[in-house]
């Protein structure tokens, strides 16, 4: 799938695997305050970089050295709902 970013880039999303998704999701640590509120999430930037990595087509060093933070925010936020809704194959589908 391709997606046209604000700025006008476009990029290719890879379809994850169930157990990718997992390990994406699982590498993020959310805080929480004593009345369960959101409070602020923890690994951002590497979190941000590992799902790049994983669900962007031709991913390399260069090209997330190239996004602003903007983009990098906007990319994560479109993977992380693709994610969200369940949408891929699992890692044992054909």
């Amino acid at each position: 799938m391709t997606i046209k970013l604000k700025t006008g880039r476009e990029i290719t999303v890879i379809e994850a695997s169930l157990d990718q998704r997992d390990r994406l999701m699982d590498c993020t640590k959310v805080v929480l305050d004593k009345d369960g509120n959101f409070k602020e999430i923890k690994n951002m930037h590497s979190t941000i970089t590992k799902w790049l990595r994983a669900l962007v087509d031709n991913c390399s060093d260069k090209f997330i050295l190239e996004l602003s933070l903007e983009e990098k925010i906007e990319i994560f936020s479109i993977l992380q709902e693709g994610v969200l809704t369940g949408k891929g194959k699992a890692s044992n589908s054909k």
